[in-house]
């Protein structure tokens, strides 16, 4: 068994990781299989619904492959595919119940960080062999470097980590002037894994081979073929990926690709001041700076490789200038926007850095394979660590004075004497007083203890919190609530549905549960459609559409004839959240209910109908979100109605402090300490229905966050996001008093505030227009993803409208001939039609799919063609 193990030493190095990575996750409370909560990256906000989908389209669902309505109003799902499911490793998803799937993900992270380990030590093994315990722990500290461990959440992009190594051993194949089927192999998985870190990946690729190939040079004829066998192979990788990265690069044109970000300067001078402070143990002091901690050994190997005369000055000059390469995203703007494939990142800054971890742990890897330590290395690299530990511990400190939270010592004081010991053994293995296994030990014990405490303090959750959440129940949550779906009649989800509670903030459980929605939250989405809703007073922002402040007027815009609300407050179950209040469907028809859910449908517009087609766009008011909601349903129609009153203002008091208004705002000014609670006080038509109009100021998704500690209606709590003035539904009571309470922070002095002047509806006027729309629907004979058709009664005038979200790919077909497609509102799908009865049969098809697939095969036949060329050659 030893034997097999020192023949195969990659299994030792994996099985290390994952054993690792378990126990400090276990200790950190973010271990699923023993009761925690994954809390690193969107993985619970995002992809454990995008894998839920992933199950259903494998186990059968077809017809959502490239269109889906459960991504949002409905969408294109190339980009998804191709950012988030088309790793090798999600098949391993397939093998867990759906209740099960934060198990699932676990497994598949876990699974990748060993590959990442056992990839590197067969890396070390062909390139640069040193002893084996320290090959096992230098692996070790590339597959667990804080980038690993605080990103581990962000699945998809650990591909490219666990792949690197085995690219690179074909890469410095190709750089010998050989052929390497692994280097295009490994290269087409991880591209086809994800694109977005593929493309830092081939970046990095270039640099590196120009760097081995200046250090391999011998003559420029040797140079030329290396190049010629570089770009052949990676165009052959490229090809291999056509199938997916056609449709992708298509959905990120239309969409992502198509909008400018928002993004602030780097501030570069700060960051290299900053970056010291990750470098050291508990190294993801800040998210926000790139996580480049891979163990306090390894920076001063990195250090002393560039002082050891064993190397010769043309080594260690390459050696610099590919470390230089690998971190020139963090030199400039520009080149940080490079590095990114031109786009700011949301969140997660210096995704990169996993390269910069590669390249540092190798070049530490160099150092030891030529280990020495004389008295001036010593001095010069005791000097430059001890300096930059001085700049890391300012660093930290300024780093938590920034963010208001008080600065512990004990981390600081942790981090110097974990340095102090590595700084020591590593001096005793030099001077050969103890052996190989006392150092990779001593490094191993330090990545478990960054390890444990990294998920201990939530690090990966992006901010500094100083509070750990409790373990979110999904298991128990998913069953719950898929009976709960299940339960709803047949008729409750032939068109759209919607929910006012996810958990943890989960905007995709449309994909979850799989049906119909109006909410999700992708990187790929249609941002046209997040400006739709955030001019309706809904909630969208670049990426997400949250429907959780809807009105009756919105319902029967999109089609959301049931809605499910819940009695349960927000975080009475860890995790949960019960956003908006729609309290203004009270006196609707319910058609379920239990001891804490209430199911609503109502009557609302068919998803296609006959009417008009507006073309141009809704204008945004101050208070415009109503008025928008009126312009847009009466565009579609054709109609004139006005289905809100008149403002009635609130009456403002607050005991605390002193308010003045004006026709728009109101400010508020503390009189004395304690803090103010605001009353809002209205006098309508009992039993009416309406919508107070609140500032966008006042609503953060977390608490904590913002202004605000709680609102309350009618005593009744609720929250919601910040996103756009919004209206919050409520049915007056029978003594026609609403009453809305604000309790602001105590830190909180003064404010400015939107007048929340409530708005009744007039549900008259709301009914007509939706008998309208129904008297002219779409009479639907198939409603799903990739396809609808039925038979539709056009008018003189009249076209056919629809809430259905267009995207490239769709066809329409008019009584068997192809026409057109037209758009409402710039974004959903309309057909201009001549009078009379027409069967109409909408197919999606996604874009580039059947192009990337025949190019796929071209690549591969070029691929076999160049394994037998090479192979008589060489």
């Amino acid at each position: 068994m030893i034997t097999f193990f020192k023949k195969h030493l990659w299994i030792v190095s994996a099985l290390l990781a994952g054993i690792i990575f378990f126990i400090a996750s276990w200790i950190g409370g973010t271990n699923p299989f023993t009761g925690g909560m994954i809390i690193s990256g969107d993985l619970m906000t995002q992809y454990l619904s995008f894998f839920q989908y992933f199950r259903h389209v494998v186990f059968g669902g077809f017809s959502d492959f490239s269109y889906s309505f459960s991504n949002g109003l409905g969408g294109n799902t190339a980009g998804n595919w191709g950012y988030y499911l088309t790793s090798p490793f999600n098949l391993i998803a397939l093998l867990f119940p759906a209740n099960e799937m934060t198990l699932a993900l676990y497994t598949i992270i876990v699974t990748k960080v060993m590959l990442a380990a056992g990839a590197f030590t067969y890396m070390l093994n062909k390139l640069n062999p040193i002893k084996q315990e320290l090959m096992v722990a230098m692996s070790l500290c590339y597959a667990l470097s804080s980038y690993v461990i605080c990103y581990s959440g962000n699945i998809m992009w650990l591909d490219s980590i666990a792949l690197l190594p085995l690219v690179l051993i074909g890469l410095t194949k190709i750089c010998h002037g050989k052929f390497s089927i692994l280097y295009v192999a490994s290269l087409a998985v991880l591209i086809i894994a994800n694109y977005y870190t593929a493309y830092m990946v081939c970046l990095f690729l270039i640099g590196y081979f120009l760097y081995q190939a200046y250090l391999n040079f011998s003559t420029w004829k040797l140079f030329f073929k290396q190049t010629f066998i570089f770009a052949l192979s990676s165009i052959t990788a490229a090809l291999l990926t056509a199938f997916i990265e056609i449709p992708t690069f298509l959905n990120l044109i239309e969409n992502k690709l198509s909008v400018q970000s928002y993004y602030s300067p780097i501030s570069h001078l700060q960051l290299w001041l900053d970056i010291p402070a990750n470098l050291f143990f508990q190294g993801a002091f800040n998210v926000y700076i790139p996580l480049i901690y891979t163990g306090s050994l390894t920076l001063i190997l990195a250090i002393l490789y560039f002082f050891n005369k064993k190397f010769s000055l043309k080594n260690r000059i390459a050696t610099f200038l590919i470390l230089l390469f690998t971190c020139s995203g963090l030199l400039t703007t520009k080149l940080y926007f490079i590095w990114h494939a031109g786009q700011a990142p949301n969140s997660y800054p210096y995704r990169f850095a996993f390269l910069i971890n590669f390249i540092i742990v190798y070049i530490a890897c160099l150092q030891l394979k030529k280990n020495t330590l004389n008295k001036k290395q010593v001095i010069i690299c005791s000097t430059l660590t001890a300096l930059l530990f001085i700049v890391g511990s300012y660093s930290r400190i300024s780093l938590y004075k920034r963010w208001g939270v008080s600065f512990n010592f004990e981390e600081l004081i942790a981090s110097l004497v974990v340095l102090i010991i590595v700084i020591l053994t590593y001096t005793l293995y030099s001077l050969k007083k103890i052996r190989p296994l006392i150092l990779s030990s001593l490094i191993i014990l330090e990545l478990f203890a960054n390890a444990s405490y990294l998920f201990a303090t939530n690090k990966g959750a992006v901010v500094i919190t100083t509070t750990k959440p409790a373990p979110a129940n999904y298991s128990s949550y998913t069953k719950s609530t898929q009976k709960l779906i299940n339960a709803l009649p047949a008729s409750a989800k032939d068109e759209r549905l919607e929910k006012s509670f996810v958990l943890d903030q989960d905007r995709g459980e449309a994909y979850t549960f799989n049906y119909r929605g109006a909410t999700v939250f992708s990187s790929n989405n249609n941002s046209n459609v997040s400006i739709l809703y955030s001019q309706l007073g809904l909630q969208g922002l670049y990426y997400f559409y949250f429907y959780n402040t809807g009105t009756q007027v919105t319902d029967a815009l999109f089609g959301i004839k049931t809605y499910l609300v819940s009695t349960l407050p927000t975080d009475s179950i860890a995790q949960y959240g019960n956003y908006g209040l729609r309290n203004d469907l009270k006196n609707k028809t319910i058609i379920y209910q239990d001891k804490y859910h209430t199911a609503y449908s109502s009557k609302v517009f068919p998803l296609a109908f006959s009417g008009q087609l507006p073309t141009n766009t809704i204008l945004r008011g101050r208070y415009g979100a109503l008025l928008n909601q009126t312009l847009a349903i009466n565009a579609l129609t054709g109609s004139n109605y006005t289905y809100f009153g008149k403002a009635i203002k609130a009456k403002l008091t607050a005991k605390t402090a002193s308010i003045k208004s004006d026709s728009d705002y109101s400010y508020l000014s503390r009189k004395d300490s304690k803090a103010i609670i605001l009353t809002a006080t209205y006098q309508a038509k009992p039993n009416s229905t309406g919508y107070i109009m609140l500032d966008q100021n006042l609503m953060k998704l977390i608490n904590r966050d913002g202004s605000v500690d709680k609102l309350t209606l009618n005593g009744q709590n609720f929250t919601s996001m910040q996103f756009a003035n919004q209206p919050i539904g409520v049915t007056v009571p029978k003594s026609g008093t609403v009453s809305l309470k604000i309790y602001f922070k105590p830190s909180i002095t003064q404010f400015k505030l939107m007048n929340p002047n409530l708005y009744l509806l007039n549900e008259q006027n709301l009914q007509k227009v939706i008998k309208k729309a129904n008297q002219n629907k779409m009479q639907l004979t198939t409603l799903r993803g990739n396809k609808i058709d039925g038979t539709v009664t056009i008018k003189k005038g009249q076209s056919l409208v629809t809430t259905i979200p267009y995207s490239w790919g769709w066809k329409a077909k008019v009584d068997g001939k192809i026409v057109p497609i037209s758009k409402s509102f710039g974004i959903f799908m309309a057909l201009k039609l001549s009078p009379g009865t027409h069967n109409v049969e909408f197919t999606h098809t996604m874009p580039g799919l059947k192009l990337g697939l025949l190019i796929t095969l071209i690549g591969l036949i070029i691929f076999v063609f160049e394994i037998i060329y090479f192979k008589k050659k060489q």
